[in-house]
């Protein structure tokens, strides 16, 4: 699909792929959102296919981005995804690469972009980029699967270009053994005045809807409940604090169950009826106005027991001049600076309940990280992100 030589230049289309299908939205959409809205015009068309119909389908409409979702295409591979050894699979996987080929050429796509890890692209979009002779480029949001077949590694390496969106994720390609040459480190970013202008309700009125008094701690935890989110690790730590400390603090959970592993909630349950904390936190499931839960709290809670490949929801608190108090795993390590947050071993409630009672102690305290914090958010803009995206496909469309 390369443009002959002399032909009056026109944007290249540019397709964006988000293969997330567990009911789930999360920061891999919203960076996908900001990315396709900020690409320059002149050069880039962004085409959106997501695997699953979500929030971000019609907001990307309504900027004139013509969206896809293939629902009904994902459900028919789903739980049946084509791989490699046995023949029925063989056949499943050729009808896979041709759907998407098919859709290559329909969309006259130029640059095939997949939002994910390779992991979940090498065996379908891949093959169908090299057939429509078009780059593929996969965008690292999260860790690389165990591989451990040698054509599935050699599969995972013959991309165009690898995006790192942390330091962190780096290392986990140079490691193990992804082609230098071919990776390209680009943080992911926020809109730091958009996220501030979406702020709906004023800070007091939204802890009069929780039930919180002014004098007290409000700590908001935005993750959806997965194991490794570790809102496990902040009731631990709620319940190493006297009850004269507790009184003084409230913690809000937002976001959504696991609908694939319901045992998380029912042990988050159990932890808060074991350690009489019934009064301290509050489950209020997934939540269209995060910004204004942020904006409304004290603290921005971060406690993932597996390292963050990055972390948005910590950049997204310290753009609200909150105190972060983040796991010091993965990406928040990059972003948290001396003065801008807190850091914790999520191995250790402990140190966290420690970082808790400074704030509960000196209610001040707090608030004193609010310009270092917001100054750290401003270093990672979205619209600094879709720049150096958009170099990155300059190099493989010059």
């Amino acid at each position: 699909m390369m443009r002959p030589a002399g032909q009056v230049a026109v944007p290249h289309r540019v397709l964006l792929v988000e293969t997330s299908n567990d009911g789930t939205v999360g920061g891999s959409h919203q960076a996908l959102y900001d990315l396709a809205r900020l690409l320059d015009p002149q050069r880039y068309v962004p085409v959106v296919l997501f695997y699953q119909t979500n929030p971000f389908v019609e907001r990307l409409r309504a900027e004139g981005v013509r969206v896809l979702t293939w629902d009904a295409e994902w459900h028919q591979e789903h739980g049946r995804k084509a791989r490699w050894f046995t023949p029925r699979r063989l056949v499943m996987l050729g009808q896979a690469v041709a759907r998407r080929l098919a859709l290559l050429h329909r969309e006259r796509i130029d640059l095939m972009h997949a939002n994910n890890s390779p992991s979940y692209s090498y065996y379908d979009w891949l093959p169908a980029a090299r057939m429509a002779g078009v780059p593929c480029v996969a965008h690292l949001r999260g860790e690389l699967l165990p591989i451990s077949n040698p054509l599935v590694r050699w599969a995972h390496c013959r991309f165009d270009r690898y995006i790192s969106i942390s330091a962190y994720v780096t290392g986990i390609l140079e490691r193990e053994s992804f082609p230098s040459d071919r990776i390209r480190q680009v943080e992911d970013g926020i809109d730091p005045e958009l996220l501030r202008r979406s702020v709906r309700r004023t800070r007091a009125v939204v802890r009069s809807e929780l039930g919180v008094s002014e004098g007290t701690v409000l700590a908001v935890m935005p993750a959806h409940l997965r194991s490794w989110k570790g809102q496990d690790v902040v009731l631990l730590a709620l319940a190493a604090l006297g009850e004269d400390e507790r009184s003084a603090i409230r913690v809000i959970f937002a976001g959504a169950d696991d609908p694939y592993g319901p045992a998380y909630r029912r042990h988050l349950d159990a932890l808060v009826a074991a350690n009489g904390l019934a009064s301290v936190v509050q489950f209020v499931g997934r939540r269209a106005d995060v910004p204004d839960l942020m904006n409304a709290a004290d603290i921005v809670l971060h406690a993932s027991t597996s390292p963050e490949p990055f972390g948005l929801t910590v950049l997204e608190g310290m753009a609200h001049g909150k105190l972060v108090i983040a796991a010091a795993l993965g990406g928040p390590v990059q972003i948290i600076e001396p003065g801008s947050g807190w850091t914790f071993d999520p191995r250790e409630p402990l140190q966290l309940a420690a970082l808790l009672r400074r704030v509960i102690r000196q209610p001040t305290l707090a608030g004193a990280f609010g310009v270092s914090a917001r100054a750290r958010a401003d270093d990672f803009t979205a619209g600094r992100t879709a720049r150096r995206v958009q170099e990155v496909y300059a190099e493989l469309l010059a």
